[in-house]
């Protein structure tokens, strides 16, 4: 379960590592972006809501493991700004 989190923890990063990216590109470049790779953009949305309903029931949690947990969901949350604010172009969403 510990590995399967971290893994999970490091995609998510990976992912917003490359939202970032894209918001330091322009508005025209970012939309530019998003038309030649909307696959991509789709699948992440929908890997976005599986691992938001990743469920651990019937799991025996210790406390790492359930600290990584929540590391997991946080950045997943963080990152799903991202990915809203790139999709929008709204960088106040961001916050």
């Amino acid at each position: 379960m510990r590995f399967e989190l971290q893994r999970k923890e490091k995609e998510i990063r990976e992912i917003s590592r490359i939202l970032q990216g894209l918001l330091m590109k322009s508005r025209d470049e970012r939309r530019v972006w998003l038309q030649e790779n909307e696959d991509l953009m789709i699948n992440l949305a929908e890997e976005f809501v599986d691992e938001s309903l990743y469920k651990l029931d019937g799991a025996q949690l210790d406390n790492e493991t359930l600290e990584l947990s929540v590391q997991v969901m946080t950045e997943l949350r963080k990152t799903l700004g991202l990915f809203e604010t790139v999709i929008t172009g709204n960088e106040e969403l961001e916050a």
